[in-house]
């Protein structure tokens, strides 16, 4: 028999570890609980195995595409020695893509104008180039130029133009070929012009080209210009690739005060503000990590939309709708395809008319519901024409110091460029036919574009082939 002390002892231990079985219990059902549930939100069926996996990248950029490009843009640096002149040494040609002065047309027009400028230098002997475009805000003030050692920038474009005193010796070329002209036609001036024999004859030395044409194509089957385009190996890319050589060089990294802007949207940007790099195709997109008891965040998958105001204003009902219904069906494919991930969808709507953006948006998560929608903010960053030099400013933020004049213009200005920009880095691109800011973002973004056959009153969606 027990001392009286040690059976009171006992009797406490046997109630204290009662209890904690009791706790332990109840603790051992909740977490499995927990468990289960979390379990059950990470995992995911695994793919059918009698299906071939399906990527669900949708870049056209393969790895034999990025060594063509990235091959041209190696030789035109080591190459292309006109753009890295001395201070006081003036090329024997200059070719300014000009807009100093309205009208210049809209962000992809001045685009296309500026690439057929490049290339209408590059093409030729001893023919510097310089993107002279300051109207109503300069380039430069949103994109610096890469590489950096090249001298040829907008404020020495302007320093050769006014230091030639002699009027005969420049030239203010318009050019504006026939919309139904080929690239190979013989109307074309582009396609048939030996361009150092006229400037030779006429004495030039300042060629300053006005143009919204996206010439490139025709260039490039000039007999006159053949010798170079084998030089720099232009030959092997596509017209749209050509582009993103030029994308790639003046208007695709930006400023350090246009990084400030563009921040807010990093992650829509694919994690970085630079561009991706063309040098090797960019890592599979990794499944989400399972961690138990919290939620993941799976990668993003993004859509880009862009509606332009003249082009929806017939029938902005149904495009709407339309373009809303694809955006949720291209969302579903890509989650049922990639079922070890399933990405977030995220959705950014482009376009200078808000209330429009409002709409779709709307109609975007009516349609599925683990869709984010994104946008520029209209406030900070109304629309606003670039042909157009109107006295609306921003407001400083309350508390900030006065703006410059410069500021103002760079603020009143940015949308188009930040709108722009973004498009040219999504996923997968969506719009009307026609468009071409979607166009030209297509272009520099190298990914698969759907546009909206307009005209039929049905959603009939036709894939872009125009590479």
């Amino acid at each position: 028999m027990l001392p009286q002390g040690t059976t009171e002892r006992l009797a406490l231990f046997l109630r204290i570890a009662s209890y904690l079985t009791i706790l332990f219990v109840c603790s051992y059902l909740f977490l499995f609980h927990r468990l289960g549930n979390d379990l059950e939100d990470l995992y995911t069926p695994p793919p059918n195995p009698s299906k071939k996996p399906s990527d669900t990248s949708f870049t056209r950029l393969s790895p034999l595409r990025r060594l063509k490009i990235s091959s041209v843009r190696a030789h035109i640096r080591t190459k292309y020695v006109y753009n890295r002149m001395p201070v006081v040494d003036t090329p024997r040609f200059l070719v300014n893509y000009m807009c100093i002065q309205p009208p210049c047309g809209n962000l992809p027009e001045r685009l296309c104008g500026l690439a057929t400028s490049f290339y209408l230098a590059l093409l030729n002997d001893k023919t510097a180039f310089s993107p002279v475009w300051t109207f109503p805000v300069r380039l430069d003030l949103y994109f610096e130029i890469d590489p950096r050692d090249v001298v040829m920038n907008t404020g020495r474009g302007l320093q050769y133009l006014n230091r030639t005193t002699n009027d005969a010796a420049k030239w203010t070329w318009n050019a504006s070929p026939s919309p139904d002209s080929s690239p190979d036609s013989k109307d074309n001036p582009f396609s048939t012009t030996d361009f150092i024999a006229n400037w030779t004859s006429r004495s030039l030395r300042i060629i300053s080209l006005r143009t919204s044409t996206a010439a490139w194509p025709s260039l490039i089957l000039n007999p006159s210009l053949a010798r170079h385009t084998g030089d720099y190996g232009i030959y092997r890319l596509t017209p749209s690739e050509m582009f993103v050589v030029v994308h790639r060089t003046f208007f695709a990294r930006p400023t350090p005060w246009f990084r400030d802007l563009l921040q807010p949207y990093r992650d829509l940007l694919g994690g970085d503000l630079d561009p991706p790099s063309l040098a090797s195709a960019p890592p599979p997109r990794p499944p989400p990590p399972k961690k138990l008891f919290r939620k993941t965040s799976p990668a993003w998958f993004r859509i880009g939309i862009h509606l332009d105001p003249a082009a929806t204003a017939a029938a902005a009902d149904l495009n709407i709708a339309c373009l809303a219904m694809q955006a949720a069906s291209v969302c579903r494919s890509v989650r049922s395809i990639d079922a070890i991930s399933r990405p977030d969808c995220h959705v950014f709507i482009a376009s200078s008319d808000p209330p429009l953006v409002n709409r779709l948006g709307r109609e975007i998560t009516r349609q599925i519901k683990y869709i984010r929608v994104h946008s520029v903010d209209p406030i900070s960053h109304p629309p606003a024409d670039l042909d157009a030099l109107d006295a609306d400013s921003i407001a400083p933020p309350s508390g900030a110091k006065r703006w410059s004049a410069e500021e103002l213009l760079k603020r009143r200005h940015a949308r188009g460029f930040m709108e722009w920009t973004l498009l040219s880095r999504m996923d997968y691109l969506l719009g009307v036919k026609g468009d071409p800011v979607l166009e030209t973002a297509a272009w520099a973004a190298q990914v698969q574009l759907e546009l909206l056959k307009g005209g039929s009153g049905e959603c009939r969606f036709m894939e872009y082939d125009d590479w």
